[in-house]
Order: C-alpha cells, then structure tokens, then sequence
C-alpha cells in the first residue's frame, strides 16, 4: 500500500530534484550451513548499545516524505528503535547526524523477507533526475565516509552493496552496512542501487551538522 502509494506520488507531480560488530566495517556473513537459506549480501551486526552510531532503516514499507525544499524522501529514516526488532520507522524521513558521529545502514524488511536494500552516494547536491544510471561498480561496498567526494579507483563517493534481509543472518539479527564516518557538514543525497531509477524511486538525504 505504501509503495503504491510512492507511485501515485510520483505520477502525480510530486518535485524530484534530481551480521561483525559495528566497527568491523565491511565484513560480510560467514558461509551458511547447507540446510540454511540465504539471500546474498552483506551482513554486520548492528550495536545498538553504541551512542555515536546513527542508524537508517531502509524499508518499502515506510509511508514517503518531503524534505523541506519540497524534495521526495521514500524508503529510508533514522533508526532509534533499532533495539526493538520488527519495529520499523512508519515515516520516510532525513537522517540528521553531528559531525564525528558514525552511520550504518540496516536492512528493516521483516524477518523471512527476501528484498536486499542499498545506499549509494551522489556527488551532486539534489537528487539526480530520472532516468539516471548508477556508474559501474556502485552495487558493490565504497568507501567508508559519507562525503560527495569521488572514492579512489571508483566512480561513486560511497556505497554499501547490497545489504541482506535479516533472514539471510546466521544469528538471526539485522544485518547492516559497513560504517561510514560523518566529518563534513552538509546535505549528502543517495539512493537504492535497484530501485531509484524506477516509480517506487527509494531515496534519502543524509544533514551532517557540525
């Protein structure tokens, strides 16, 4: 409903500008047992016990947003209930973070859920308009600082591959992106590998404070 919902936005008009502990950046899940069901993509774990950590759930199945230039948020928000599992933000919204503070992405589908879910940085400073293509590469991890900058040997300034549903976690925990590092004030645009350039278009903003 709320993804239908996204698209009737869409058509309608609506301005478009355009499982490892926290800090073990990167890691992936370890191979399954043969009797375990999996869905490719990386894994951390989450520590929700880690105060300097700002989360952002991606979902579907958040009702979309505006930011406040009128731009469409859908998919992705803030994540301070991520100690409760199954609870999901009902809202899409931006994500604000204070300089020095740390942001993981964590995959919000329910459990038994196949749908991976990604975040891949722009360089511009609104969203790109659609139809837009990612550069090569930006469905795989980049980087590990949420900047606008192009990473080395890249074509993005950062990505977190797609990140797996909870049900592909050999502890049964949601899984998580690598961490990335917020040290530059600004307004930081991304979007899904799979889905932005498409009517249920998931994106969101990033408002680094100092």
């Amino acid at each position: 409903m709320r993804r239908a919902l996204y698209v009737a936005m869409l058509a309608g008009g609506v301005a478009v500008a355009g499982c490892a502990n926290v800090h073990d950046a990167g890691i992936v899940a370890p191979a399954p047992s043969s009797s375990a069901s999996v869905t490719p993509g990386n894994c951390a774990t989450p520590d929700s016990t880690d105060g300097n950590v700002v989360y952002v759930a991606m979902s579907s199945d958040m009702t979309p947003s505006t930011d406040s230039s009128g731009n469409s948020i859908f998919g992705f928000a803030p994540y301070p209930q991520l100690e409760s599992e199954g609870t999901v933000p009902q809202s899409s919204a931006a994500v604000p973070v204070a300089t020095g503070q740390l942001v993981q992405f964590v995959n919000a589908e329910p459990s038994g859920s196949s749908i991976t879910h990604s975040a891949v940085g722009f360089t511009t400073s609104a969203f790109p308009v659609l139809p837009y293509s990612f550069p090569s590469g930006s469905d795989t991890q980049i980087g590990t600082a949420i900047t606008k900058t192009i990473s080395p040997g890249t074509q993005t300034p950062w990505a977190t591959g797609e990140v797996a549903p909870a049900s592909a976690s050999v502890t049964g925990t949601a899984c998580a992106s690598q961490v990335f590092s917020a040290s530059t004030a600004g307004t930081f645009y991304f979007g899904d590998f799979k889905t932005y350039d498409s009517a249920a278009s998931m994106r969101g903003e990033i408002v680094v404070s100092q």
